[in-house]
């Protein structure tokens, strides 16, 4: 068996979209293993059900080397910086050597600055024994037509829209069935 040195965790509780692919892309080259792993325990109303959130990572995940996939029976406190640094405190138990903490991770409505579980996780990585991947929301780049996060932004600055894409998809409205 080959041992597994450097495998970050990704959490949600959503079904997977492209900002999720891309964040799963960039992580895979940092670390070259990514463990998606789903919380399925109970959520808040309009969540995307258990089964549909399952079914849709194993769909991704099936002809994807290197990428594994576990559910995480637990529920949604949505706590914030002490909810991030939790779910990093179980993927390391897990396994994980990274884990990755998006923008307003855990948190619910605006009530945590959208940093803050970002920078709560890195600067405790090392109680935690685990190291923080830290993504900033995708802009859309107008010249390369394409989303782009702030860590691989190596382009001119006048080319990043600043409207990021929660604005873009908070115009949509999706229904969960």
């Amino acid at each position: 068996k080959k041992k597994i040195k450097n495998i970050a965790g990704f959490h949600t509780r959503n079904v997977p979209h492209s900002t999720h692919e891309k964040i799963h892309d960039y992580s895979l080259r940092k670390c070259k293993n990514l463990f998606i792993h789903p919380m399925t325990g109970k959520l808040k109303k309009g969540d995307f059900k258990k089964k549909v959130v399952i079914g849709s990572y194993k769909i991704l995940t099936k002809n994807k080397k290197n990428v594994f996939l576990g559910e995480f029976s637990s529920h949604a406190r949505y706590g914030g910086p002490r909810e991030a640094m939790f779910h990093a405190l179980v993927r390391k138990n897990f396994g994980c050597s990274h884990f990755i903490v998006g923008r307003d991770h855990a948190g619910v409505n605006g009530f945590y600055g959208k940093y803050d579980s970002q920078n709560e996780c890195l600067k405790n990585q090392k109680k935690i024994g685990i190291k923080i991947l830290p993504i900033k929301e995708p802009y859309y780049c107008s010249k390369s037509n394409k989303m782009k996060f702030a860590e691989e932004w190596s382009e001119n600055k006048k080319n990043k829209d600043q409207k990021c894409i929660t604005h873009f998809t908070s115009l949509f409205t999706f229904t969960t069935g």
